[in-house]
């Protein structure tokens, strides 16, 4: 299982225990058992604790990462999807067509993270995957592609 902040609550972070089952498929995830509070040491000044902003900024930087990590699984699995239905078609399919044939879970979405489709093209052997990224426009430095590179 892996733990992580994925979120901020009214300023504290709620941590999170996922199961990962399949690298494309989020299978599980409950909150953590909270952890048990540490001793506190009188000589400890209290400014040692971190605020919430800096809390609440290291659940968005968690977040972030759990995101690209979860769109990047899921652009390869499409692209897998993608192969099989051109091989088997000769064309190109769009993501809802890899999903709607059952080459994927139907549970997918083609949507990335940040609920933008993803594109795929054909140029080539083997289709690339594109998101656009956590900025929603295609073509910037953040875009995720999953090809055969």
């Amino acid at each position: 299982m892996i733990q992580r902040a994925i979120g901020a609550d009214l300023g504290h972070t709620r941590a999170m225990r996922c199961l990962f089952l399949v690298p494309f498929l989020l299978v599980a995830c409950h909150p953590a058992e909270p952890a048990a509070a540490p001793a506190s040491s009188p000589a400890a000044p209290a400014s040692a604790e971190p605020t919430p902003s800096a809390e609440a900024a290291l659940a968005a930087r968690e977040m972030l990462a759990a995101q690209i990590h979860l769109t990047t699984s899921l652009a390869h699995g499409l692209r897998l999807g993608a192969a099989l239905w051109q091989e088997s078609r000769n064309t190109c399919p769009t993501p809802d067509d890899v999903i709607s044939a059952g080459l994927l879970s139907p549970h997918l979405q083609a949507h990335d993270a940040w609920n933008t489709p993803y594109k795929i093209t054909c140029e080539g052997k083997a289709p690339t995957v594109r998101s656009a990224g956590p900025d929603k426009a295609f073509g910037t430095p953040d875009d995720i592609v999953a090809d055969d590179h």
